[in-house]
This record gives C-alpha cells, structure tokens and sequence, in this order.
C-alpha cells in the first residue's frame, strides 16, 4: 500500500450530471458508480485518500426550499446551507464508498468531516460578489481559501488509513473575528480547497477528476488536443490568455498550479472514469512545477 495519500476533487458529474435531474435516488446512482472507481484505486494501493466534491446543485435546492418555505420556517443562512449539503452528500457518498469496499472486498472505515474554510473578509470578491446561486441566482462572493481549520484531523485520519471526505462544497467559509470563527455569506471554489487541503496535508498529488479528459489545446475547435502534461508556468499563461474558462476549466488549472507550486509533485485534472490512469500518468493533463 502507498504510504502518501491522495486527494481526489469531483466533479459535479460524480453526482449530479447537468443533463439529468438531481433527484436522490439519481445522485446515489451516480455516486455509487464513483464510488466503485474509487474502490478500485483503493484496492491498487492508494489506502490513504481524501475525497473533496462540489455542491452546486444541492446547495441550490437548499436554498430553494429556504425561499420557499420562508414565510413558515426561519430562513438559514448561505453557511447553514452549505453546511447540510455538506453532511448530507457526505453521507451519500460515505455510504456508497462503504458499499463499493464491501463489494471488493476491502476492509477500510470511510468519514465525512464538516469542514470549515478561513477566507479573508477583505478577499476582493467580497466587494464584487460574481457567484449566482439560489433561485433567484443573487451574486454571492467566491473568496479564495486560506485555511482549512480542520486540516489536521483531515491528516491524522488519513494517517490511520481512514477515508475521508472533507471539504465539500469548497468548504464552510468562514472568517476569524474577536469573538471566533464566524460564517459568512460566500461559496468557495472546491478546487481551490483541495489544493489547499493536499499541501496541508502533505499529499504529493492532487487529482481533478471532471467531465472531460484533462486540458485540451484548442477546445472547442473542429480539431482539440488533450495536453498530456505541462509545467505550472505555462499553464499560468495559458490562464492569462483567457483560453480557460472561468466558470469551468479555469479555476481547475489555477488549483493545480497553486498546488504544484507550493511543493506538490503533480496535479492531474482527468476524466472521471479513470482515477487509476490518472494517478499512474496514462490518463488526463498532468501539471508539475517545472
């Protein structure tokens, strides 16, 4: 078995496709078969993984039922929300890994963590809130990520060979104030959290798995061509030139350069039907520092 962990970002694919409603019975579908690939990395010796997934949809439905239930019910907070859609998808996906190991015949414990992430009140995404969320698709702040709270928990879990789920969602942001930690309107980008949460724990990669197959030069024309591997350098220029969307690719490749340069050996953004190619450089765009 490896002795270095591994943290695995999903995508929203891994649960909730966009081309098919989000129902539960739909999300532990999907969810399971995520789980079973990464029973399978599991089984190839990476024992020690923390898994970090989005909650877009699931956050949206939570709000949803806030504002429809608001003359009736008191109203929760952004924080509250993403808080639940933590415990709740971490459940979800806890139990379909529980399964998934059973079925392989795997003996390993599976442990979501609610996990709280510091931002910095004076992030500038707080003065342009840009994130649409809810029904009503209000501007929220998407301040980046400066510390996981619980990261050492996070490590010593995974020290003990513990799967853990962390992170979900980007995360609970929160800020420090003189009376403590206190939550805070915003949503923060799970990509970032996961090259945040890998550096502090002292994994060597970080894998991206999405729904497609890494980085591709010239996507969107009649001929792409997936990037099988380049240095953070000039995956930063290619950020600068505007050719990687904000909303999707984008904040992926900037993750996987922070992490690499901040001593990670590589980052993988991959396809999510591959996390084994992924790790083992057969599949997806592999990022190191250069």
């Amino acid at each position: 078995m490896k002795r270095e962990p591994v943290v695995i970002a999903l995508g929203g694919n891994a649960i909730s496709p966009h081309d098919e409603r989000d129902t539960i019975e739909n999300q532990f579908a999907h969810t399971f078969a995520t789980a079973r690939r990464l029973a399978e990395l599991v089984a190839s010796g990476w024992d020690r993984m923390v898994v970090i997934h989005g909650n877009g949809p699931q956050v949206g439905n939570a709000l949803a039922r806030v504002e429809y239930a608001k003359d009736i019910a008191p109203v929760l907070p952004l924080d509250i929300c993403v808080a639940d859609t933590q415990g709740g998808m971490g459940y979800m996906i806890q139990q379909c890994i529980r399964n998934a190991l059973d079925e392989a015949g795997i003996d390993a414990q599976v442990l979501s963590v609610v996990t709280q992430v510091e931002v910095d009140p004076a992030d500038p995404s707080f003065g342009e809130p840009s994130k649409p969320i809810g029904p009503d698709r209000r501007l929220v702040a998407s301040p980046k990520p400066v510390a996981v709270i619980e990261a050492d928990v996070v490590k010593a879990l995974c020290e003990a060979r513990v799967i853990v789920i962390a992170g979900g969602g980007g995360g609970v942001p929160v800020v420090r104030t003189a009376s403590g930690l206190q939550g805070v309107e915003a949503v923060v980008d799970k990509d970032h959290t996961a090259a945040l949460l890998a550096r502090d724990i002292g994994a060597p990669m970080l894998v991206i798995l999405t729904d497609v197959e890494g980085i591709y030069e010239g996507f969107g024309t009649p001929d792409p061509k997936l990037i099988k591997k380049i240095v953070a350098s000039d995956l930063r220029r290619m950020l600068g030139s505007g050719v990687l969307a904000k909303g999707s690719m984008g904040p992926k490749a900037e993750a996987a350069c922070n992490f690499v340069e901040s001593g990670g050996t590589a980052a993988v953004i991959a396809g999510l039907d591959d996390p084994i190619g992924a790790v083992s450089g057969t599949s997806g765009t592999r990022i190191e520092a250069g």
